[in-house]
């Protein structure tokens, strides 16, 4: 992956990081909407028999862990943009 492709990446879970400095109401809903997203594709792994990605597991996930770890990793995303 070039540097502008991971800058452009970055940039796209920057803008999700975005969420919660609007309205709680605005930012309940997009949350509960991603989280049914990911509920949604967890789903789909469990019957074809896949692991299950981070997150998507709507018997065993957090939202509230989501949301710190998908903090975290554009984080880590945005130091190692930044090392280079």
């Amino acid at each position: 992956m070039t540097l502008g492709d991971q800058v452009l990446k970055t940039l796209m879970h920057c803008a999700d990081l975005s969420n919660p400095t609007k309205p709680l109401y605005i930012y309940r809903q997009w949350a509960d909407r991603i989280m049914e997203e990911f509920f949604l594709q967890g789903d789909l792994e469990r019957e074809q028999g896949l692991d299950i990605s981070p997150m998507c597991d709507r018997n065993n996930a957090s939202v509230e862990q989501s949301q710190v770890d998908n903090i975290s990793a554009i984080k880590a995303c945005l130091n190692v943009i930044t090392s280079k």
